[in-house]
C-alpha cells in the first residue's frame, strides 16, 4: 500500500504539481485498520473531511503552491471525504475561510444510509459549490454507482458544479480479479460472491468460496 501511494506521488511530482497524502486512519493518536464497515478509533467522515481540509489549508502556506487550486483526489471513503468537504455547510463548519478548489471522487459512497454504529448521514448535499467529480464502476457491488447517479443528476441539472463517469464493468477498485473466489461481507452488511471482489482495504471478511459469513 505505501508503494502504491508512493507512485501517485511521483506521478504527481513529475507533473510538477505538489501532493500530500492523508492517511486519516493512522496518526500517533488514531490507529484504525479499516473504517469502511464501522467508525474505529475516532475516526469517521467528519474526522476524514476535517483531515482533508487541514491539509489543504497546510500546503497553502508554501509558496510554490497555488492557493486558490488546491484541490483533493479520494478513493472510497476518501472520496466521500471529497464530496462532504465540498459542501459549503460542511467545509463552513469545519474550516472557516477558503475551501478546496474541487475534488475527484472515486468510487465513493453516496447513499445516505450511513454505516454500522455510525449513523445516518448525506454524502452528496444540495449546497455543493465546489467543483466534484465522482467516476464510479458499473459493475461495483461495494458501492453502487447508481446512489450516486442517482443523486448528483438533479444538482448538475439544478446547476451545481458536479460531474460523473460511469467506467464500463469496472469493479470498486477498478480491477480486483486477483480476489476472484472470495466471498465478502460489504459495509452494508450484504454477504457476496461476485465474479470480482471489491477491494482489499474494503473487505472486512474475506472466505473461501462456500464458506458462509458469519
Amino acid at each position: 500500500m505505501r508503494r502504491f501511494f508512493a507512485m501517485r506521488l511521483l506521478i504527481l511530482a513529475l507533473w510538477a504539481w505538489a501532493a500530500a497524502t492523508v492517511h486519516a486512519q493512522m496518526t500517533p493518536s488514531r490507529v484504525a485498520d479499516m473504517v469502511c464497515a464501522a467508525p474505529k478509533a475516532g475516526v469517521n467522515f467528519a474526522r476524514g473531511t476535517l483531515d482533508a481540509l487541514r491539509a489543504a489549508k497546510h500546503l497553502r502556506k508554501f509558496d510554490f503552491v497555488d492557493p486558490d487550486r488546491v484541490s483533493l483526489i479520494g478513493f472510497s471513503w476518501g472520496g466521500t471525504v471529497g464530496l462532504l468537504a465540498s459542501s459549503k455547510m460542511w467545509a463552513e463548519a469545519l474550516s472557516p475561510g477558503r475551501c478546496l478548489a474541487a475534488a475527484v471522487a472515486l468510487y465513493p459512497k453516496c447513499d445516505p444510509t450511513g454505516v454500522p454504529n455510525g449513523g445516518p448521514y448525506e454524502a452528496v448535499n444540495p449546497d455543493i459549490d465546489r467543483p466534484a467529480l465522482g467516476p464510479g464502476g458499473e459493475a461495483d457491488i461495494e458501492q453502487p454507482v447508481r446512489e450516486c447517479v442517482s443523486r448528483l443528476e438533479p444538482l448538475k441539472a439544478s446547476g451545481r458544479p458536479v460531474d460523473w463517469t460511469v467506467y464500463p464493468k469496472a469493479t470498486h477498485c477498478w480491477d480486483c480479479e486477483s480476489l476472484d473466489g472470495f466471498k465478502a461481507q460489504t459495509p452494508r452488511g450484504e454477504c457476496v460472491d461476485p465474479p470480482h471482489t471489491p477491494g482489499m482495504d474494503l473487505i472486512p471478511l474475506r472466505l473461501p468460496p462456500g464458506a458462509p459469513c458469519r
